[in-house]
């Protein structure tokens, strides 16, 4: 089990078997290091794995001085300790609380930016090929989770 602790910015893997955690990386002390160190994951939401078992979120970041919602993907490496950088997008967003992000079939990736109201899809070069934006004029609208589904209509058919 992957699980997100946002309050103290740090996730855990937990085994499902013996309830041992199995790795853990944020501020919480002895945990696996970042490559580069400035990619540590902060506020992260909306965790998990991609088919090619790198880790996938949603997190904070200062781009700029300016505060954004972003995607990072690491490569776990378990024998080094170390979560390290192999993708980035920048959502140009900022969300105060929660937040999604999916790797697609397609190769590209889905991330739901929280409290924004945005919803965005990136290629692989990080480039901006689909999005949302549900705010009005006076308000944002919060987003939690999301999840790409081909077919609607696969769902009810009998």
């Amino acid at each position: 089990f992957l699980y997100s602790f946002y309050t103290n910015d740090s996730i855990v893997e937990v085994s499902r078997d013996t309830g041992e955690s199995l790795w853990w990386a944020g501020t919480v002390s002895g945990g696996y290091d970042f490559e580069p160190s400035d990619a540590q994951f902060d506020w992260q939401h909306g965790i998990s794995y991609t088919d090619t078992g790198t880790l996938l979120l949603s997190s904070e970041a200062r781009i700029d001085d300016v505060k954004s919602t972003v995607v990072w993907e690491y490569d776990v490496n378990h024998t080094d300790g170390t979560l390290t950088e192999v993708w980035f997008a920048d959502s140009g967003e900022h969300a105060s609380t929660n937040g999604d992000a999916w790797r697609l079939d397609n190769g590209n990736t889905l991330h739901v930016i929280g409290s924004s109201g945005h919803i965005k899809e990136y290629d692989a070069s990080g480039e901006t090929v689909w999005h949302v934006d549900i705010t009005t004029e006076d308000s944002g609208r919060l987003l939690g989770r999301g999840e790409f589904i081909e077919d609607l209509y696969e769902l009810v058919s009998p």
